[in-house]
Order: structure tokens, then sequence, then C-alpha cells
């Protein structure tokens, strides 16, 4: 069943999707009333909704139930790694979330080949977030893993 992270704290029974989640619901998944998916608000709380309207802009959900159980580890890891060379690390991203990383770093090692511009940092930050989400949701997980750079002192 599809889940969705959305960044805001959970506020009542109804819920309404916008932007990319819409987006996704709507088009992607062409999801339709009746239609349920999990949500998965900031405080890591899972509810499961369901479609009870949809517009051009809006998804319109109700809550029918909670999600029972924690999915997480019992403690929070952190996978810290030097820039590596090509897209391993969003490898490194999609595989550690899925099993159950809580955050990156990822730092420039004496050794790393790869050298990173604040430019190319902020443009890979972005996409290794959305590989983060989309791990964590395929994974039925109740945090999004975020990545952390550390820069250099020069």
């Amino acid at each position: 069943m599809q889940r969705y992270f959305l960044n805001r704290p959970y506020e009542g029974e109804q819920i309404i999707l916008e932007g990319c989640e819409h987006h996704h619901a709507a088009r992607v998944m062409r999801m339709k009333i009746g239609d349920q998916c999990y949500l998965v608000f900031e405080q890591q709380k899972a509810i499961l909704a369901e479609i009870v309207n949809l517009t051009d802009k809006q998804v319109h959900l109700k809550e029918i139930g909670q999600e029972n159980g924690n999915k997480e580890l019992p403690s929070n890891v952190t996978i810290a790694c030097g820039f590596p060379k090509g897209d391993k690390l969003e490898y490194i991203v999609q595989k550690g979330t899925e099993l159950g990383a809580f955050d990156f770093i990822a730092f420039p090692a004496e050794n790393s080949v790869s050298k990173w511009d604040q430019k190319k940092i902020m443009k890979k930050t972005d996409r290794l977030n959305s590989i983060a989400k989309e791990a964590a949701e395929q994974s039925h997980r109740l945090h999004c893993p975020q990545m952390i750079f550390c820069q250099t002192e020069k």
C-alpha cells in the first residue's frame, strides 16, 4: 500500500494532499475515491487514510485507522562516508534507508577522489533526500533519513 511522508504535524481526521503528493496519488498511482494509503507525519505517527474527494489540485482523505507497531531499529544508526565516485552515494543512501539507517553524513575524506563544490552539494542534497524519502516509503518506515554534508575548512 502506498505511503506518503508529510512534513507537518498530525492535526486531525481530515487531511489534504497538495503539490507533489497530490500529483503522485492522482496522476502516477491513479488513485480514486475509496482507495487507501498510509500517511506519516512529523512526529512519526502513521495513519491509514481513505480518499473521500479528488480535485485538480487536492486529494482529500479521512483517517480510518492508525498503524500499530514500531518498525524502526531500537537504536539510531548514522552512516558516515567519504565522497565516493559516481552515483555510489545514491546507492548507499537507498540501501541504507531500506536497512533502517537513521541519517547519513558525507564528508570530503583525505583519500576521496571526488571534489564537490557548494553548488554540486546543494543539488546532491536534494537528490539524495528524495532517494531516502522514496526508499523509506517503499520499506514502510516511520522516519525519513536526512543527508548531511560536512565541509572542510580551507
